[in-house]
């Protein structure tokens, strides 16, 4: 995975990752030249990814926006959205023909979901913390 660092911030995010891995895990934060990054966003590294069916976070995420297009025209099957996302972007998951289960983890501090983020997705369980 690649990663884009906000030296300022000390966070990072999913910048890129390898289209050859069905499973992927996202670290709550990476080290850099000997310094912690809190792993905050993930930006549309998933983008066109035919090959990504789960992703998994860290039980400890510190993730707070799932960026534009994050995983558009992927193959995701399911996800389970980390409790401290605040904002799942434009398209995040738009076309995801393969996204059958979607879990807000709680406690959820979900504000907003952006507009067509999940498109065409065939969602088939949703779960939603209250």
């Amino acid at each position: 995975m690649i990663f884009k660092i906000n030296q300022k911030e000390k966070t990072a995010a999913v910048f890129r990752h390898s289209k050859e891995i069905e499973k992927v895990f996202i670290p709550r934060s990476i080290k850099h030249q000997n310094e912690e990054f809190i792993v905050t966003t993930i930006l549309n590294a998933f983008n066109e990814d035919k090959t990504v069916e789960t992703v998994q976070f860290d039980k400890n995420s510190e993730l707070v926006t799932i960026g534009k297009s994050a995983f558009k025209n992927s193959s995701i099957k399911s996800i389970s959205i980390p409790s401290k996302v605040v904002k799942i972007e434009k398209e995040a998951f738009d076309n995801c023909v393969e996204l059958k289960s979607v879990e807000f983890q709680e406690p959820s501090e979900l504000q907003f979901i952006g507009e067509l983020a999940f498109n065409l997705a065939s969602i088939e369980n949703i779960v939603i913390p209250s």
